[in-house]
């Protein structure tokens, strides 16, 4: 059986900017668009690297801050090179100020 768990207040997310989250053990980014929170692995499928440190949102977009590959924040679906595999996405819930992730 999956729980939703709370990982984070969404006052504390700052606008489109990849935030760092632990959801049961997995590394996860969070990212803010207005009222709405994505929810992605934090490890690109490329080359390892996390999104928090250095990548960023354009449009849709989570950002590789490595070798610049991106991924659609809604699916996980890979954007551009060089990445080919998806992200895995994560179910979010916003109740109140708190941001809950599918364990």
């Amino acid at each position: 059986m999956t729980d939703f768990i709370r990982v984070a207040s969404l006052s504390e997310l700052p606008e489109r900017q990849p935030v760092r989250a632990d959801c049961n053990g997995t590394a996860i980014a969070l990212v803010r668009i207005g009222d709405q929170v994505h929810a992605v692995s934090d490890t690109c499928t490329h080359a390892e690297a996390s999104f928090c440190d250095g990548g960023h949102v354009e449009g849709d977009f989570i950002v590789c801050p490595l070798h610049f590959a991106s991924f659609r924040l809604t699916d996980g679906e890979a954007g551009d090179p060089p990445a080919d595999d998806p992200l895995q996405v994560f179910e979010v819930k916003v109740d109140g100020d708190d941001v809950l992730v599918r364990s």
